[in-house]
């Protein structure tokens, strides 16, 4: 009878340490989700810190006449003489940084084992853009002496915005034959497309007379252009363009599309198609992509060569505020003889 009952309650004892063994398994394993979790709020795309990897320059300034040589060569103003009275400065300029898709702040400076001077800042990432520029940050530091060459600069991502990059090309074409022909046009890089009309498959096979009249033999209707549009993340060069009011884009565009060899009246259609969002914005960048860019994109392939081809995409974005940004140079387009014209353009989001 006695070893029955010791029986049992060794039984009983091994339950009860089998079950303080799986809650306290189970405690740990709640306090190390609840550590994960707050670390991912903390840092949901990189969680440590990572040698800065952007071209960036450091200037350490110890008196204010070396600041200003320097705010004047980076049209900067942020410091005063009185600033460096306990302080020196770590300038540390990125270059190419664009504002409206990545941001970066400093966190703190701490010494590491071997005497380097490691610079932390939280790095986000968005989904605009803009021109990029050379961005100067002020990093105050003791008056000890400090060798800049040691120097690191460390950053960890902190967020990322997921971003819509399904961007829409709407471009039509217009054809002005010296005479009545049939045209086969087909575009190159037809999986990007997403809508045409006169419905397009594998190629527009159609007859043009002198007047620009197009007949299209699949649908047996008269058009008077040709229009498609795809999906266009190519990515736009902000690096040069122009910034123009929006009170002024009719003005630019008229100026400039005459310019790059678009007709009164196909100038008319464009700036009434674009008009409602361009004009209300404080400014507006904008860009023309050159032939070249606009060929690689989407080649066209024409039975009749043309003797004046014309491709002209519109990149713009809204602006809330002015930018620099270099001027773009536009060749002059002459028109001669046999003649197709492409306009379209695109907003960058």
């Amino acid at each position: 009878m006695k070893n029955k009952t010791n029986k049992g309650e060794n039984k009983s004892i091994s339950i009860i340490i089998i079950i303080i063994i799986i809650i306290a398994v189970a405690i740990i394993g709640v306090i190390f989700y609840f550590m994960n979790r707050n670390n991912n709020n903390d840092n949901p795309v990189v969680n440590k810190y990572e040698i800065f990897d952007s071209e960036y320059k450091l200037n350490l300034i110890t008196n204010y006449n070396e600041y200003l040589n320097f705010e004047e060569e980076h049209m900067i103003k942020n410091l005063k003489v009185s600033d460096f009275e306990d302080k020196n400065y770590i300038l540390l300029t990125i270059n190419n940084f664009d504002d409206c898709h990545e941001s970066i702040e400093y966190k703190s400076q701490k010494y590491d084992s071997n005497n380097n001077l490691n610079l932390y800042f939280d790095m986000t990432y968005g989904c605009g853009v803009c021109a990029p520029y050379n961005k100067v940050i002020t990093i105050p530091v003791s008056k000890d002496d400090i060798n800049i060459d040691s120097v690191k600069v460390l950053y960890r991502v902190t967020e990322t915005k997921e971003c819509d990059q399904d961007i829409v090309y709407k471009p039509i074409i217009y054809i002005y034959p010296e005479k009545e022909m049939d045209i086969t046009i087909k575009l190159k890089n037809d999986k990007l497309l997403t809508h045409t009309y006169p419905k397009y498959n594998n190629k527009w096979n159609i007859r043009v007379d002198k007047t620009g009249n197009i007949y299209d033999y699949k649908t047996n209707k008269n058009y008077y252009a040709l229009y498609w549009e795809a999906i266009d993340n190519t990515k736009i060069n902000m690096n040069e363009g122009f910034v123009v009011k929006g009170e002024d884009t009719v003005k630019f565009l008229e100026e400039k599309l005459a310019y790059l060899g678009l007709n009164e009246r196909e100038i008319n259609e464009f700036i009434i198609y674009w008009i409602d969002k361009l004009e209300n914005n404080n400014y507006n960048f904008i860009r023309f992509r050159n032939t070249d860019e606009v060929n690689s994109y989407m080649p066209l392939e024409i039975s009749e060569t043309p003797d004046t081809l014309i491709r002209v995409i519109m990149d713009f974005k809204p602006l809330d505020k002015y930018i620099n940004v270099k001027e773009q140079k536009l060749e002059k387009v002459t028109r001669k003889g046999y003649t197709i014209v492409e306009w379209g353009g695109r907003k960058i989001k």
